[in-house]
């Protein structure tokens, strides 16, 4: 039996998040775990507080490999959000994955064993998006100082809680196991558990169809967040 955890919506750097105040937390989990997932929109290069983009880029470079390079035991898995698919990142991931072997980085999903871990952005997405595909952005554009305090302002009046709202557990469930299983292939196959971010709303062990769905919620500010343990046979 293998345990370890799994982590989404971080969001760091952006001055809505709490983000940063895992790290400390995400370390320990590494430490202690066969295998850590860090499933999407760990980063927000949207909407950082650092003065540019290519900055933040190489600050959330460094602090992955800081993570991979203190935890040689535990495997982790590194799985692109729609806020964090940022070329130029992905590029210094694929160098880390190349130069730590406990490092790896997937674009749309892993799955290890019964167990599919995804963003949920793309499955959610409709039709129109192929759950298995992630298209990456060439550049990003910093958000203003103006912008970010009117997304402060929103933040603090939890105005950003609305459209959570909108996505109960059991419709953002079946939207995904229908898609997937529209999409159908290998990776759905004899999938039992799902686990994924995106609406910010979190949640366990909601069934659809024999299939368990797990929402690990997120750190940005009056939200709730679940570091959520999987074990694997």
């Amino acid at each position: 039996m293998k345990h370890g955890w799994v982590v989404s919506d971080l969001h760091i750097f952006a001055a809505r998040s709490d983000g940063a105040r895992w790290l400390p937390e995400l370390n320990r989990t590494a430490r202690e775990s066969d295998f850590l997932v860090l499933n999407g929109d760990i980063f927000d290069f949207r909407w950082t507080r650092l003065p540019t983009v290519a900055q933040t880029v190489q600050e959330a470079a460094r602090m992955m490999g800081v993570l991979a390079l203190a935890n040689p035991a535990c495997d982790i898995h590194y799985v692109l959000g729609n806020h964090d698919c940022l070329e130029p990142f992905v590029r210094e991931l694929e160098k880390l994955a190349m130069e730590r072997a406990n490092f790896r980085l997937h674009h749309t999903h892993v799955r290890l064993g019964p167990v599919l871990f995804l963003h949920g952005d793309l499955a959610l997405g409709g039709k129109k998006h192929d759950p298995w595909t992630r298209p990456l952005m060439a550049a990003e554009k910093r958000k203003g100082p103006v912008a970010g305090r009117v997304y402060r302002w929103a933040v603090t009046a939890r105005l950003h809680r609305v459209p959570e709202l909108l996505h109960g557990r059991n419709r953002t469930a079946r939207r995904i196991h229908g898609r997937l299983n529209l999409a159908g292939d290998s990776r759905w196959q004899g999938v039992e558990r799902v686990y994924f971010g995106h609406t910010h709303r979190p949640y366990a062990s909601h069934v659809v169809e024999g299939v368990e769905f797990h929402n690990t919620g997120s750190a940005i500010r009056h939200g709730r967040h679940n570091f959520a343990k999987v074990e694997l046979p």
